[in-house]
């Protein structure tokens, strides 16, 4: 059997990342390439040189010997508002409805120019077993239109066919959450940004943006700590119950002092999931796979997006 999945493409101001998953004659590869985001191209998430990122991509995908047109793409954190709300149950077209209002509350400041977009997560059960009641967790995310339709019109410049954008902790869920057993913290860094997503029982619970940008070993005390906070507040609201693994990707994976720091404040061993070990590198693949593969998170659950899906 053959198939070949869409690109996976995640952009930040640092790196432009790009992977590909095939199977022939029964056997998993991944094709990838990482390449550095030209100086100026992007600046506090947005587009602001097209002509330099299309360029970038556009190299990066030729020569990587990448196949077919259609990318789903992630952009800068920074660049994307997350926020993760409860609803009653209800149809899809009663849930459409209720989401444009909710957004009226959680992005007052957009006076409608954003593009908004949502996903249920799960849905759960809250109250005792006499009265029970049935709700959907959904994350709702906004982006501004004119910032979005920049990072767009590059892709299409690039000769690429974007089918979809969707927030990094999306895919990371989708990436790794098949490996992992345990409530999860994986923490990504890109571009000196780090996000938090947490993952419990295969599906997505939370993320969070930590302010700021992190430019060095004397920002590890702030970033660790606010980290804390937040796995705090994750086991306030569970009961007591806390994240009990950590897993570090892109560019905290690739920082001791980091790892070390994480490790501390938690009491909890960094894990390392090995997402693609089911896949070898497709033939000519340049780069050390072994290296770059904690860079790969986002760009591997992109990718593992089908045709349709949220």
């Amino acid at each position: 059997m053959w198939w070949r999945s869409s690109i996976g493409l995640d952009i930040d101001i640092k790196y432009i990342k790009a992977l590909q998953l095939e199977r022939k004659k029964g056997k998993n590869f991944v094709r990838y390439g990482i390449t550095p985001t030209p100086p100026g191209a992007i600046i506090e998430g947005k587009a602001c040189n097209i002509a330099l990122l299309s360029e970038a991509i556009k190299n990066l995908i030729k020569d990587n010997k990448f196949k077919g047109k259609k990318v789903i793409a992630s952009l800068p954190d920074n660049a994307v508002t997350l926020r993760y709300i409860y609803l009653p149950v209800m149809t899809e077209k009663e849930l459409a409805e209720a989401v444009k209002w909710e957004s009226m509350d959680y992005f007052p400041e957009s006076k409608g120019n954003i593009s908004l977009d949502y996903k249920v997560l799960e849905f759960i059960q809250r109250g005792y077993v006499s009265n029970v009641e049935r709700e959907m967790r959904v994350l709702l995310a906004a982006v501004e239109e004119d910032l979005v339709m920049g990072y767009i019109e590059a892709l299409q410049n690039s000769g690429l066919y974007p089918v979809a954008i969707e927030p990094s902790p999306v895919s990371i869920w989708r990436g790794t959450g098949r490996y992992l057993k345990k409530p999860t913290a994986v923490i990504d860094m890109e571009g000196g940004i780090v996000n938090v997503t947490l993952i419990k029982e295969g599906f997505l619970h939370s993320s969070r943006l930590i302010p700021g940008i992190f430019s060095g070993m004397d920002d590890i005390g702030y970033i660790t700590r606010e980290i804390g906070r937040f796995l705090d507040f994750y086991r306030s609201q569970n009961r007591g119950r806390g994240i009990e693994d950590i897993v570090l990707a892109g560019e905290a994976s690739c920082l001791p002092a980091f790892s070390h720091a994480v490790t501390e404040l938690t009491g909890l061993k960094v894990l390392d999931p090995d997402i693609l070990r089911d896949f070898n590198t497709a033939e000519g693949n340049p780069g050390d796979f072994k290296t770059d593969r904690s860079f790969l998170f986002t760009t591997f659950g992109l990718s593992l997006r089908r045709r349709g899906s949220s």
